[in-house]
């Protein structure tokens, strides 16, 4: 019985990291899309945006440490191999992106197979 116990302890304990570790992915999404807009409108000479601009790309970077912190020890997945862990297809991977339902720990460009990279599921 204590085994048992245990287990559900060390499996609730990863279950709650995963889900702070996606809930860090997704703040970095959001914190880079906010901080991109806000250059451009400091790039455009909008000094009211540069005191935003600042604070967030500082809040950044403490997610990003944050996330860091939490980094899984395992490699990142490109799309084609989470897609063959889930088995599923690449493409059903790339819909669940695009429809927000799965993001990217990592994006390391815009388009193609390998723009992404994936938490282990």
């Amino acid at each position: 019985m204590f085994r048992r116990s245990s287990a559900s302890a060390r499996s609730a304990g990863s279950n709650v990291l995963s889900r702070a570790g996606v809930a860090l992915s997704n703040a970095i999404g959001l914190l880079t899309e906010k901080v991109e807009k806000l250059e451009t409108r400091v790039r455009e000479g909008d000094e009211t945006a540069l005191r935003l601009y600042v604070d967030s790309v500082r809040t950044l970077a403490g997610v990003i440490a944050a996330s860091h912190a939490l980094a899984p020890s395992e490699p990142l997945l490109t799309t084609r191999q989470l897609a063959e862990r889930l088995q599923v297809s690449a493409k059903t991977i790339r819909k669940l992106k695009r429809e927000g339902r799965l993001r990217p720990v990592q994006q390391l460009a815009k388009r193609g197979l390998s723009a992404n990279r994936w938490a282990s599921p």
